[in-house]
C-alpha cells in the first residue's frame, strides 16, 4: 500500500502550508538542529535531596512525586526542542524505587516492599542529561519542579537539598 503525501508539505523548514497542520506549526527539530544539538556537550541536572515525613507515611506519594517530575521534565525538553540523553532517579528509605526514560516512556522498578512500604525519611536522587537546552535553564527547572512535585504529593514533608 502506497502513502500519499502532501506535495506542500517538506520537513526541514517552515511549513508553509496552514491547511495541514495550522498556521502555528512549525518544523524546529530539522536533521541539522538534531545534529547540531547531539554534538553539543550535555547538560546535566544531578542533585540529591533528604524527603522527611512528619510521621510515618506510604511510600506512594513520593513514586508519585518522582514520576511527576520525570513526566515535567521530558515534557519541558520536548516544549524546548532539546534531546533527552537520559533522565532518572530513585527513592531509597527503607525499600527502594528507581525510574529512567531515555526519552520515551517512564519504565519503573522496586523493591518488593515498596508499594506496601511505610516509611519517615527518604534520600532522593534526580538526575537529567539534556542535549540542546541551557545549563542553567534545566538546573532551575528541574529544581523547581521536584521541589513542586514533592510538595504537591507529599504535602506534610520536608525536602532539603544534601
Amino acid at each position: 500500500m502506497s502513502e500519499q503525501k502532501n506535495p506542500h508539505h517538506r520537513h526541514g523548514h517552515e511549513c508553509e502550508c496552514e491547511s495541514c497542520h495550522g498556521p502555528e506549526h512549525r518544523h524546529e527539530n530539522t536533521p541539522q538542529r538534531v545534529h547540531a544539538a547531539l554534538n553539543e556537550e550535555p547538560k546535566i541536572f544531578s542533585e540529591s535531596y533528604e524527603l522527611t515525613f512528619k510521621q510515618e507515611s506510604s511510600t506512594l506519594p513520593v513514586q508519585e512525586a518522582l514520576l511527576r517530575w520525570g513526566d515535567e521534565i521530558l515534557r519541558w525538553v520536548k516544549d524546548n526542542h532539546g534531546f533527552v540523553g537520559h533522565i532518572k532517579g530513585f527513592g531509597e528509605g527503607t525499600e527502594h524505587f528507581w525510574f529512567s526514560s531515555t526519552g520515551k516512556a517512564i519504565n519503573t522498578k522496586s523493591s518488593s516492599g515498596w508499594s506496601e512500604g511505610m516509611d519517615k525519611k527518604f534520600t532522593i536522587n534526580a538526575t537529567a542529561i539534556i542535549f540542546g537546552t541551557p545549563k542553567e535553564e534545566l538546573a532551575e527547572y528541574a529544581r523547581q519542579c521536584l521541589e513542586d512535585s514533592i510538595a504537591n504529593k507529599c504535602p506534610d514533608s520536608t525536602l532539603v537539598r544534601k
